[in-house]
């Protein structure tokens, strides 16, 4: 007799996970990848890169993509932030780009300019940026549908990796319209700065870019010098615009609240 009950139960809580069961979601977002390789002339040795495309890439689509590479590439770096790249775009601060790890062989002869005795085979900064802006970018260029903007960029310490010295070049001699900016990240460690740099450094290097910028009312018809009220829910203290269709820049009018412009 009390079995029964026993039972009984168990055939509700089985019927109950199965109801519950397909209400259950996982995200799964798959991103193109390829292995690519080139043999580098400058280096003289066979190069492998992989390519991370856009989720909304299709094969033949018109679509062009900036283009971010990194460099100590692989598990190490493109890891963290292929998903960092993915989360602020997500939220609107960085378009979809093509994300290039640039696989390294040896990071004490790449990715250092002069050569030190205690480092073997120091010095050979200057032929692996060659095989970079030479060889690996024209060929991305040539093979995927970039839109021609690139970027590059590595973690580092201040004083050891000279960037101190950086930066005095820099504000002395830094070209009209080359915007930079060196923060110190005082609480990280060589690893753990990583994370910090990349969301940082994304969003820097996109600043100004918005996309949940909302017409009011968002469907009919909008006439030639008739008003049109534009809503944005966010932070309009850098927000500049123009009505000429030039891109803004911060010399362009600021959006005030509540003010109405003509299109």
């Amino acid at each position: 007799m009390n079995k029964k009950p026993y039972w009984s139960l168990l055939i509700v809580l089985l019927g109950l996970a199965k109801l519950a069961a397909p209400q259950d979601t996982v995200l799964t977002v798959t991103y193109p990848d390829r292995l690519d390789s080139l043999n580098s002339a400058i280096l003289q040795q066979k190069r492998y890169i992989q390519v991370f495309l856009p989720a909304d890439y299709t094969p033949g689509s018109p679509g062009k993509y900036d283009v971010l590479y990194v460099l100590d590439g692989g598990n190490w770096n493109t890891g963290l932030i292929t998903r960092i790249q993915r989360f602020v775009e997500d939220q609107g601060h960085i378009p979809p780009t093509i994300i290039v790890s640039v696989m390294g062989i040896d990071r004490n002869v790449e990715l250092t300019p002069t050569h030190l005795d205690s480092w073997k085979g120091s010095g050979g900064g200057e032929k692996f940026l060659g095989y970079i802006t030479k060889e690996l970018i024209p060929h991305i260029d040539s093979t995927y549908p970039t839109n021609g903007d690139n970027v590059s960029g590595r973690e580092g310490q201040l004083h050891d990796m000279r960037i101190d010295t950086l930066e005095t070049v820099l504000k002395t001699s830094a070209p009209p319209g080359l915007n930079w900016k060196i923060v110190p990240y005082k609480e990280e460690t060589h690893s753990s700065v990583r994370l910090k740099t990349t969301y940082d450094g994304l969003k820097f290097t996109y600043a100004g870019l918005v996309s949940d910028i909302q017409f009011a009312p968002d469907s009919g018809i909008l006439l030639k010098d008739s008003p049109a009220r534009i809503w944005y829910f966010d932070d309009t203290a850098r927000m500049h615009y123009t009505l000429d269709g030039t891109t803004p820049t911060e010399a362009s009018p600021r959006v005030r609240h509540g003010q109405t412009g003509r299109i």
